[in-house]
C-alpha cells in the first residue's frame, strides 16, 4: 500500500457531501435511452411535487430517499449548501464564468447520451435550453439550466451584459429559487460545475402530473427573481412575469433597468440592509457605519459627483472618462491646458529620483467613471521630496490641480509638473458616519486633509463635498471589487508547485502577522532593511524561521501568525457575519491555517514607508504597516531554491499598499480560509489564539509548542498520559501517544444514509478487500487526520471489508454501527503512532476505544 499516495488523496478530498453524488448516480444510472431518462425524470419530478401514486415499483424503490417538497424546510444560501431538503435556494452575487450556447434540445434516440446529458435534467420536457455555469463568493461553482423563454430571454440578456462588463463576467444573484428547481446533476462535460446539484428554471413545461393537470412551471415561487449586474450601478430583473409577457424572445419584453444596491449586489457579504445598523470604531465608541446606511447608494453618489465638478466658480474638474476625449482634441490642434482632477487612490509606488535629479511617483486611480481595469495613472515629477503627496492606504482621495494628459503604449496617463499641486484627503474613522451630501466645512475631527503646499492652498466647500462622495464611493468600489488583476495574482501555496531555479515577479493580498526592523548597528552594507512575516491563509501549516540576526528579540517567536493577525481576521469575520443568517455564519478560527513566510524589504523607501508611513520627507502620524495590517503586495519576487520556497522579496518596483479590512481581496481570503478551517484543514501549530473565552480555557502559544492554561488531561483507562492534540505537531513528539478526542470527519466522507458509499472505503489490496480511510480527531487544542489500519477498521466497524463488499446486509448493520460512531458526543480514547514514510510524517490509529 503506498500510504503516502492514499493520504495525499485524503487531504485533497472535497469537504463536499457525497450523498447528492450518490443520489443521482441512482437516479440516472439505468438510463441508457431517453425514453428511460424520461422515464425516470417524470417519476423523480413527480414525488418531489407529492403525485407518485403511478410510478412503477422499481423506480420508487431506487428513489425512496427522495424529499417530497412540501416537506423541505428551511433555506440554502450558499452553493455548498445546495440539498434536496431546503424549501428554497438563493445565491447572492455569483460571478459569470462560463456558458455554453442557446440550443434547441436533442429529444430523439440516438447512441451520444451525453449530448442529452448536456441538455440537463428536464431538456425532454422543454423545446430550448441555455445553461452556464456561476461561482459564489467561496469559490463552489453550480451549473444553472434556463429552459422555454428563460433560455430565449436569458441568452439575450447574457450576450448584452458580457459586452457591458470590463472583463466579460457580470454577477448574477439568484432569489428564492423553488426546491423542485434543485436536481441531481449527471452532466457529462468536463466543465460540470462542483456541486453534484444543478438548477433549472423554465416556464410552462410538457411536464403533467396526471394526464388532465396544468403544465409544471419551474419558476412559480413567491418573489423567485434573477438579477444581472447590467454594469457598476444597474442590474436587470427577470421574473416569471417578465417571462409570460415574452411572445417571442426578449425583443419583445420590456426590461428595465434597476437601480443597484450597493448593500445587495454584488456583494451581500460587505453589505446590511438596515441603516440602523451600529459597529464599534477603534475606540470602542459606538457608530453607525457608512458601509451599513441605505441612504447611501453608488448611484446617489456618482449623480452628486458629476453635478458638482464644474460648479466651483474658480476650478473645474475632469472625470477620468473625459481624458481620452480631451487627449484626442488636442491631437487635433486643441489647446493644450493644463487640468485639475479628483481620483481615488487605489496604488501607489514608492518615490525614487531620476536621472535629471527630481523626485518622481507614480500612483493609479480611479473614479466614478473608471474602474480598476481603466485605471488611469498619475506620473509626477517634482523638484523637492517635501511635495509628494502623503498618501497611506488605498481609498485615500487625492486632488490635482495643473496636471498634463498623454499617452504611453496606448493608455491614457496624467502627468505632474513641478508646478503641479496636490491635497489628499481620507477619513479618520471609516466606520463613523456623517452628513456625505453636505456642503459644510470638514470636520477637522473627522477628516485628515494634508496639501504639498504647505504654506496655503484653496480648499472650498466644493472640495469638502467632492472629497466626502469620492471618498464613499471609493470604500463601496474596493468591498466590491478586486483591486489586483487575476493574471499577476499568485498566493504562498503555489510557490509548492514552482521550478527549481525559476524566478517570478507577482501580485499577491496578505496579512502582515509581525515587522521585524533590522537595527542599523547590525546592518551590513548589502543587508535588508528588514522582514515582514505575512500570511494569506494557504500553503502548508507552518512558520517560516526567522534569520539569525533576529533572533535575539525572544517576543518575535511567540505565536506567529501573531495575536495581531487573528485579531484582525476575527475582525472582519464579526463584520462579515453582521449580514448573514445564523446557519451560514462564518467560524471564528482559534489558530489560522496556513503558512507564514518571510518578506524580505531592501529598499530605504520601502521601509521608511512601512514603518513611519514616510513618502519623502512627509511623515505620517502613525506607522502605514503595522502587525495586523491588510496590504496588496504588487510586483515583488520569489524564486526556488534547491531548499524550496524561501520566501519573497520587495524589489526596488515593488508596492505595497495598505488596505480597509472590508477590501473585496481580504474578504474572499477569509472566505477561503473559513472553508479550510470547515475542511477540518489543519492550523499552524505556531499560530496565536483567539483571547479566552467564558466557555473554554484557551491555550497560549510559545516557540514550537502551545501551553494549556488548565489541568493537564487526565490518564487513560490503561494509567497512561493522555496529551492534547495540539501537542502532535511539536518538534521533539513520541512515537506514539493518546490522545482524547471526538470524531469528526471522515476521508473520503460517506453517506450515512446510504449503504452503497461505504464501497469507497473498499479496496483490494494483494488479492483481498480492505478497509482505507482516514477519520479527522478533534479536541479543544486542535484536531488531526489519522489514518486507520485495516486490522484497527475491523475491530471499529465490526465487520471486515470483505463483508462489507459482498453482502448489503452487511453493509446495512456496518452503516448502522458506523452512525453510532461518527454521531456519538462522548470521547473516544486513542493511541496514535507517528510513522515517518518519505520524508514524510503521517499518523496512524494503532487503537481506540470509547
Amino acid at each position: 500500500m503506498n500510504y503516502s499516495t492514499f493520504f495525499d488523496e485524503l487531504k485533497s478530498n472535497s469537504q463536499q457531501s457525497q450523498t447528492v453524488s450518490d443520489e443521482g448516480f441512482r437516479l440516472f444510472q439505468e438510463c441508457h435511452t431517453i425514453d428511460d431518462r424520461k422515464k425516470r425524470l417524470t417519476a423523480y419530478v413527480s414525488l418531489r411535487l407529492g403525485a407518485g401514486d403511478e410510478i412503477e415499483e422499481a423506480i420508487l424503490e431506487d428513489m425512496k430517499s427522495i424529499t417530497c417538497v412540501v416537506n423541505c424546510t428551511g433555506r440554502s444560501n450558499a452553493i455548498s449548501q445546495v440539498s434536496l431538503d431546503k424549501e428554497n435556494l438563493t445565491l447572492k452575487d455569483t460571478e459569470f464564468r462560463f456558458a455554453w450556447k442557446y440550443r434547441h434540445c436533442n429529444r430523439r434516440n440516438h447512441d451520444d447520451m451525453s449530448l442529452v446529458q448536456d441538455d440537463g435534467p428536464l431538456g425532454f420536457a422543454y423545446r430550448e435550453v441555455f445553461h452556464m455555469e456561476v461561482e459564489d463568493s467561496a469559490g463552489h461553482t453550480i451549473l444553472i439550466f434556463f429552459y422555454g423563454k428563460w433560455a430565449q430571454v436569458m441568452n439575450t440578456i447574457m450576450a448584452m451584459t458580457t459586452e457591458s462588463v470590463p472583463n466579460g463576467r457580470p454577477h448574477l444573484s439568484f432569489l428564492n429559487i423553488p426546491a423542485k428547481c434543485i436536481f441531481p446533476h449527471d452532466g457529462a462535460n468536463t466543465r460540470q460545475g462542483d456541486c453534484p446539484f444543478c438548477v433549472c428554471i423554465g416556464n410552462s413545461s410538457r411536464l403533467r402530473l396526471c394526464e388532465l393537470g396544468n403544465r409544471i412551471r419551474f419558476d412559480d415561487f413567491e418573489d423567485f427573481e434573477v438579477h444581472v449586474a447590467f454594469d457598476l450601478s444597474r442590474y436587470v430583473k427577470i421574473t416569471s412575469e417578465t417571462i409570460d409577457g415574452a411572445k417571442q424572445g426578449f425583443s419583445e419584453v420590456t426590461i428595465s433597468l434597476q437601480q443597484k444596491q450597493p448593500e445587495k449586489v454584488p456583494d451581500s457579504d460587505s453589505m446590511c440592509h438596515d441603516s440602523t445598523n451600529k459597529t464599534s470604531n477603534k475606540n470602542g465608541k459606538e457608530s453607525e457605519s457608512p458601509l451599513h446606511n441605505d441612504r447611501v447608494t453608488v448611484e446617489k453618489l456618482v449623480e452628486a459627483i458629476s453635478s458638482k465638478r464644474k460648479s466651483d466658480e474658480k476650478f473645474t474638474y475632469c472625470s477620468l472618462q473625459e481624458l481620452g476625449p480631451i487627449f484626442e482634441a488636442q491631437n487635433r490642434g486643441a489647446n493644450r491646458e493644463k487640468l485639475n482632477v479628483y481620483g481615488i487612490v487605489i496604488g501607489f509606488g514608492m518615490p525614487y529620483i531620476t536621472n535629471r535629479g527630481d523626485w518622481s511617483m507614480s500612483v493609479t486611480l480611479i473614479d466614478d467613471t473608471k474602474s480598476s481595469k481603466e485605471a488611469v495613472a498619475l506620473n509626477m515629477f517634482l523638484g523637492r521630496d517635501s511635495k509628494l503627496p502623503a498618501l497611506l492606504k488605498a481609498g485615500d482621495v487625492i486632488r490635482a490641480h495643473r496636471v498634463k494628459v498623454q499617452e504611453f503604449n496606448s493608455r491614457i496617463q496624467l502627468l505632474g509638473f513641478k508646478e503641479s499641486s496636490y491635497v489628499v484627503i481620507r477619513k479618520s474613522d471609516p466606520y463613523s458616519d456623517c452628513n456625505w451630501f453636505s456642503d459644510d466645512q470638514m470636520e477637522m475631527s473627522e477628516w485628515q486633509v494634508e496639501s504639498t503646499a504647505k504654506k496655503e492652498y484653496t480648499f472650498t466647500l466644493t472640495d469638502c463635498f467632492l472629497s466626502r462622495c469620492l471618498w464613499k464611493f471609493g470604500q463601496y468600489f474596493i468591498i466590491n471589487n478586486s483591486t489586483i488583476l487575476e493574471e499577476h495574482k499568485s498566493t504562498i501555496a503555489s510557490f509548492d508547485h514552482g521550478a527549481e531555479g525559476s524566478e517570478v515577479n507577482f501580485d499577491m493580498t496578505a496579512l502582515v502577522t509581525m515587522v521585524i526592523p533590522i537595527p542599523a548597528t547590525e546592518r551590513g552594507p548589502m543587508a535588508p532593511r528588514g522582514y515582514l512575516r505575512i500570511w494569506d491563509g494557504t500553503g502548508p501549516p507552518i512558520t517560516d524561521p526567522l534569520g539569525d540576526n533576529v533572533l535575539h528579540n525572544s517576543d518575535m517567536v511567540f505565536g506567529d501568525p501573531s495575536p495581531e493577525a487573528i485579531d484582525s481576521v476575527a475582525q472582519v469575520i464579526n463584520i462579515v457575519n453582521e449580514d448573514r443568517e445564523e446557519e451560514d455564519k462564518l467560524e471564528l478560527p482559534e489558530a489560522l491555517c496556513g503558512r507564514v513566510i518571510n518578506l524580505t524589504v531592501w529598499e530605504d523607501s520601502h521601509w521608511n514607508f512601512i514603518s513611519d508611513g514616510r513618502i519623502g520627507s512627509n511623515l505620517s502620524s502613525t506607522a502605514a504597516v503595522r502587525p495586523g495590517q491588510w496590504i496588496r503586495l504588487r510586483n515583488v519576487s520569489a524564486k526556488i531554491t534547491p531548499f524550496g520556497f524561501q520566501g519573497v522579496n520587495m524589489i526596488n518596483k515593488s508596492v505595497v499598499t495598505p488596505l480597509p479590512e472590508m477590501a473585496h481581496d481580504v474578504k474572499q481570503l477569509i472566505l477561503d480560509h473559513d472553508a479550510r478551517l470547515k475542511r477540518n484543514d489543519p492550523v499552524n501549530p505556531n499560530s496565536a489564539l483567539l483571547p479566552p473565552s467564558p466557555s473554554v480555557e484557551r491555550r497560549q502559544t510559545l516557540t514550537n509548542n502551545r501551553e494549556w492554561h488548565g489541568p493537564p488531561p487526565a490518564p487513560s483507562k490503561t494509567g497512561e498520559d493522555v496529551f492534547f492534540i495540539h501537542q502532535c505537531f511539536g518538534k521533539y513528539v513520541r512515537e506514539s501517544f493518546f490522545v482524547r478526542a471526538k470524531i469528526v470527519n471522515m476521508k473520503p466522507a460517506v453517506d450515512l444514509n446510504y449503504e452503497g458509499s461505504l464501497l469507497k472505503c473498499c479496496v483490494p489490496i494483494a488479492g483481498e478487500n480492505v478497509f482505507q480511510f482516514a477519520l479527522t480527531l478533534k479536541d479543544e487544542t486542535g484536531s488531526i487526520d489519522v489514518i486507520v489500519p485495516n486490522d484497527v477498521a475491523e475491530k471499529l466497524l465490526e465487520t471486515n471489508a470483505g463483508s462489507v463488499m459482498r453482502s448489503e446486509e452487511i453493509r446495512l448493520q456496518c452503516l448502522r454501527h458506523l452512525k453510532e460512531v461518527m454521531l456519538r458526543h462522548d470521547l473516544w480514547e486513542a493511541r496514535v503512532k507517528k510513522v515517518l514514510i518519505c520524508n514524510e510524517i503521517f499518523f496512524f490509529l494503532d487503537e481506540i476505544s470509547s
